[in-house]
């Protein structure tokens, strides 16, 4: 008996990928462990984002907001 906690999904590419690979070797991809992890989708903070702001509008510094090819969220 097989008990598998991820996607059927994930079990029909691997049973695709391997089908003539053998039973043991379906085993072994099915439950190998990741090869990387993921820190996952991250919220922006958009509070802080919004101080930063305030502060430039309070120091002046705001001419940069008047250019349209700028935008402060998506800056990296």
């Amino acid at each position: 008996s097989v008990h598998h906690e991820g996607p059927l999904l994930e079990v029909k590419q691997t049973l695709k990928t391997l089908l003539f690979d053998g039973f043991d070797a379906f085993l072994c991809a099915l439950f190998r462990q990741p090869a990387r992890s993921s820190k996952g989708r991250r919220k922006l903070n958009w509070e802080a984002e919004f101080q930063v702001i305030e502060q430039q509008f309070l120091e002046g510094e705001v001419s940069h907001l008047d250019d349209l090819l700028y935008d402060p969220v998506f800056t990296n």
